[in-house]
């Protein structure tokens, strides 16, 4: 990520505080999770989804968007980057010994 937009994100999280981004975050992640359902339904042809498929593909990447920021900024709140980074890495090498 370039170093401005960590910055701002970083500098919106000290304004915002742990409290707001917390509910910021559940809001977002609640919204991500309502687009990637929306998803699934247009994928199996249920013709209640009014959306196309490009709208909501549209609108995940937004959401994704949203939640990467917020994120990003609880670690920085948290102090928790390398952790997080650490436990990233552990995953990732658990999910390629399953293979």
């Amino acid at each position: 990520m370039k170093l401005k937009l960590i910055d701002r994100m970083q500098e919106q999280a000290r304004i915002f505080g742990k409290m707001n981004r917390c509910t910021q975050t559940i809001e977002e992640c609640a919204e991500l999770t309502k687009e990637l359902c929306k998803y699934q339904r247009i994928t199996n042809n249920d013709k209640t989804c009014s959306s196309t498929i490009i709208q909501t593909l549209e609108h995940i990447a937004e959401e994704i968007a949203d939640v990467e920021i917020c994120t990003c900024q609880l670690k920085h709140l948290f102090d928790i980057k390398n952790k997080v980074d650490e436990i990233k890495e552990q995953r990732l090498k658990e999910e390629q010994n399953k293979d």
